[in-house]
């Protein structure tokens, strides 16, 4: 496709955004009439009114999978949808381009910090979703401006090397590089190496995890917090989640192999870099949020891990926007329950490097 009829489409797609938004934004009275009721899980919760709109919406634009996409095309159209849903990058927020230096050679980094910041802030080393595929500094601009801003904290967004192009474990590589990045520079970065956390969605909570864990195996410092949102943990079996939630909430089975076949390729998907859920020193992790969806087809994993590390004596908090999907992080601008969501997170990640 030509770089004018990618634009041509781009121009559209928000247009049509624009129209929609305000569709979700309409009354619970209204929403069910135009879209029906939305449906319950197994549990017995409802998906929150305006996800089912919102669902519904794409569902009718005949837009094809991600997964039926090339990479490039795959990356620009999520990013162009993180953009839209999420949140307004606030005013008072300033950003600044830094970078690290890890095996496979520089590190972008977005670095966020509120005008209203202490000196010695806590620090928020975020990293964004997708698979390991798609998603970019770029896509979770918003939200990451809205933490620093809601949190306090410096938030430094890691854009790190996405597969098939950089094999796994390649984005593992970035992700412990920029924290360890982070850590020694501290005074230079105006943070405080004590009040360090790690956060990431979906597989950014798997890197998450995976840099906790190396950083046990090397005896290096550990950030004070670990915040999970809908993380991948366990890539080597299904779960009940993942099969009663397979269809209809946005993350599908067919995108979920997608990522799986390119970010992992041949990769044993039990081996601990690649399901955190295997990792046999649980016990040491650090204090860890986990934040699932009801309507999420990883909620269950989320939940296992979190009941492995209370088992093996680790501190958990554990929180679940119950009427939300997969990717609630990014649509805080347009879902008031992901907006809510962000600030309960928000919220528990202050209290924790208080």
């Amino acid at each position: 496709m030509s770089g004018i009829m990618r634009a041509r489409e781009r121009v559209a797609r928000k247009a049509l955004w624009e129209v929609a938004s305000r569709v979700i934004g309409a009354p619970r009275p209204a929403l069910r009439l135009a879209f029906g009721a939305p449906p319950r899980n197994t549990r017995g919760a409802q998906l929150d009114y305006q996800t089912h709109a919102m669902i519904q919406l794409i569902d009718g634009t005949g837009q094809p999978g991600l997964h039926e996409l090339g990479e490039e095309d795959a990356r620009g159209l999520y990013e162009e949808f993180c953009i839209m849903t999420d949140v307004r990058p606030p005013e008072g927020v300033l950003r600044e381009s830094r970078h690290a230096v890890g095996p496979g050679g520089v590190i972008p980094l977005r670095i966020y910090r509120s005008d209203a910041q202490a000196e010695d802030a806590p620090c928020v080393v975020f990293y964004h979703g997708g698979g390991g595929v798609i998603g970019s500094t770029a896509a979770y601009e918003g939200v990451c401006a809205e933490l620093a801003r809601l949190t306090g904290a410096v938030v430094v967004s890691v854009e790190y090397r996405l597969a098939p192009e950089h094999a796994f474990p390649a984005g593992i590589e970035d992700a412990v590089a920029s924290f360890r990045h982070v850590h020694a520079r501290a005074a230079e970065l105006g943070i405080d190496r004590d009040r360090i956390a790690l956060a990431g969605d979906s597989a950014g909570g798997n890197l998450c995890a995976v840099v906790c864990q190396e950083q046990i195996l090397s005896g290096g410092p550990l950030p004070a917090l670990q915040v999970l949102i809908y993380p991948v943990l366990d890539a080597a079996k299904t779960s009940a989640s993942r099969e009663a939630l397979a269809h209809g909430f946005l993350l599908e089975r067919d995108l979920i192999d997608y990522f799986s076949d390119r970010y992992f390729g041949v990769v044993d998907r039990a081996d601990p870099l690649a399901s955190p859920s295997y990792f046999e020193r649980l016990g040491e992790m650090p204090t860890t949020l986990v934040h699932t969806a009801g309507f999420d087809p990883l909620r269950d994993e989320g939940e296992d891990y979190a009941s492995a590390l209370e088992a093996a004596g680790a501190r958990v908090l554990r929180r679940e926007a119950p009427g939300l999907v997969h990717g609630w992080w990014s649509h805080s601008g347009t879902i008031d329950a992901a907006r809510r969501a962000l600030e309960d997170t928000a919220t528990e990640i202050r209290r924790v490097l208080a």
